[in-house]
């Protein structure tokens, strides 16, 4: 994934508004917390580059791509036969667990910047799976555009499973190229979570899986105010082990652990 993501991922502002081509930028060796942060990653044996990006991730915050060996774990325990359908691609990690399992693969995203990168992943893999004489042919179909605007009537798909933009408080933690502008969460909630949810659920084949992975405060916002779009009864959830910024935990409020799933919903 980072092969072919991790460029992108570097351009991408973080919940900081800047992004890590934009930080290298600025004279951060001025800054005394920075450079002595650097200078620690140097000496815990991290070559310059190394280095520089932890001091990033740390301050500012970094772009994380959804592990495929964890999607990989999920479509193998649901088995979806006839496709995945993911509306909110992003990095590529789902893409690419479905392409290992050989199950074709849906996915929708607003960044058409990532277009180039797809087509190459998956025709470099495809030659590389066609040099092994392996007569596998990765089924995978991108669509560039609001999610909130695709009719899913279109599509056939037995399973969902992404990982939409996570809010925290008042701002995405990421900001992606060609994203639409929303003023709030509610808003972002209204006008895309929310009816996407809504009509991929609706188009979803009978007896399929429905998987999305978003925040604890995400998922009380979907029952609190939409009850109606998914069933009233959550199948099963599945706890993501984050690692956490601070190895001792959370320096203000050391008791708080941060929690993230994946939330799972059958229709039946």
């Amino acid at each position: 994934m980072d092969y072919y993501f991790l460029k992108a991922r570097l351009h991408t502002k973080t919940k900081r508004g800047i992004s890590y081509y934009e930080w290298i930028k600025t004279p951060w060796q001025q800054n005394e917390s920075e450079y002595r942060m650097y200078k620690f990653n140097l000496a815990q044996g991290k070559n310059p580059e190394q280095a520089r990006y932890g001091v990033f991730r740390l301050y500012y915050g970094s772009t994380q791509g959804f592990k495929p060996l964890i999607a990989k774990w999920l479509y193998s325990m649901y088995a979806p036969k006839v496709a995945i359908l993911d509306f909110s691609a992003g990095w590529g990690g789902r893409c690419l667990a479905a392409m290992a399992l050989g199950i074709p693969y849906i996915g929708i995203d607003t960044n058409i910047s990532l277009r180039p990168i797809y087509e190459k992943m998956v025709r470099e893999l495809s030659l590389a799976t066609n040099n092994n004489n392996n007569n596998n042919k990765f089924q995978v179909k991108m669509i560039f555009k609001d999610a909130a605007k695709v009719n899913y009537a279109n599509y056939d798909y037995d399973m969902v499973f992404t990982s939409p933009p996570y809010f925290k408080k008042l701002r995405f933690i990421e900001v992606y190229p060609h994203m639409p502008h929303y003023s709030s969460k509610d808003d972002f909630n209204a006008r895309f979570l929310f009816p996407v949810i809504r009509d991929t659920f609706k188009h979803l084949k009978q007896g399929g899986t429905f998987a999305i992975n978003i925040s604890e405060d995400a998922f009380q916002d979907l029952r609190r105010h939409e009850p109606r779009l998914l069933p009233t009864r959550l199948y099963a959830k599945h706890r993501l082990f984050i690692q956490p910024r601070f190895a001792k935990g959370n320096p203000v409020n050391p008791e708080t652990q941060y929690k993230e799933y994946i939330y799972i919903w059958k229709k039946v």
